[in-house]
């Protein structure tokens, strides 16, 4: 039983329905994923609240969102934001299934890549004036779309499922979007991680072959023989933890895992 890839649909679906409960008159959920207010509790993308940062428009609640955001995705990952939460990796889970009964080849682009795409972003913001990302934003405006009925803020997201269907599988998600660059960049520094344990492996390698992020994020643990998975794309998402017949991987913390190759 795949249970966290169980789990993890259920938050999938929660977040799309708490974006949705505006649009039927439910109050205890305000905004999208740029901004908003949960029960009183105010919650900012980081990265939105870095752009404002940069032009000097820091309000005390984005700075307050922005913080308990920050906070939660150090603690379980930078990046499990974007398996958990974001609606543009929850579309392109099912895009996938369709490459996968058409049979598309796997183009790769450089997972680098998006990095250079956050540094743009930061270095155009306060040339330009304003969050310089915000109308290219899919995972903004897909929000958007979802919390207040705006269709055509599904643009953005419609391009990134084109581009992912035709050209790259999952090239968005791997190597372009800044928001996954920021929260790698977090989770680089996270406790919470996915172990391994070398003496239980089989070298079946399902793990590799499940990883949504390719197989090379599970190149720590099974070509290193880390202790670890210690990959900056690892997004938490739990599916080779699902799949590994022995239990060789597990969530974990990392002091208590740290340079411990097998056990």
């Amino acid at each position: 039983m795949r249970k966290w890839t169980w789990l993890r649909r259920l938050v999938q679906v929660l977040v799309i329905g708490l974006l949705l409960s505006q649009l039927f008159g439910f109050k205890f959920f305000s905004g999208d994923i740029n901004a908003s207010n949960l029960l009183g509790i105010p919650l900012t993308d980081p990265l939105t609240a870095l752009q404002y940062l940069l032009l000097g428009q820091l309000a005390g609640k984005i700075l307050l969102g922005a913080l308990l955001i920050t906070a939660f995705y150090w603690l379980l990952g930078g990046k499990t934001f974007c398996s958990w939460v974001c609606p543009v990796n929850t579309a392109g889970e099912l895009l996938d299934k369709l490459r996968h009964w058409l049979g598309l080849p796997e183009r790769k682009l450089d997972h680098g890549l998006k990095y250079l795409v956050l540094g743009l972003v930061l270095l155009l913001t306060p040339i330009l004036g304003y969050p310089a990302f915000a109308p290219f934003n899919p995972v903004g405006q897909t929000s958007m779309a979802l919390a207040f009925g705006l269709a055509g803020a599904l643009v953005p997201l419609l391009l990134v499922l084109a581009f992912e269907l035709l050209l790259y599988r999952r090239g968005w998600c791997r190597s372009l979007c800044p928001i996954g660059a920021f929260y790698a960049l977090l989770g680089r520094l996270s406790p919470f991680v996915v172990t391994y344990r070398q003496d239980q492996c089989v070298n079946c390698r399902a793990c590799a072959r499940a990883c949504p992020m390719g197989a090379d994020t599970l190149n720590g643990p099974l070509v290193q023989k880390e202790a670890l998975v210690t990959d900056w794309d690892c997004t938490r998402c739990g599916s080779c933890i699902d799949v590994c017949p022995q239990q060789a991987l597990q969530y974990g913390w990392k002091l208590k895992r740290k340079g411990r190759k097998d056990q």
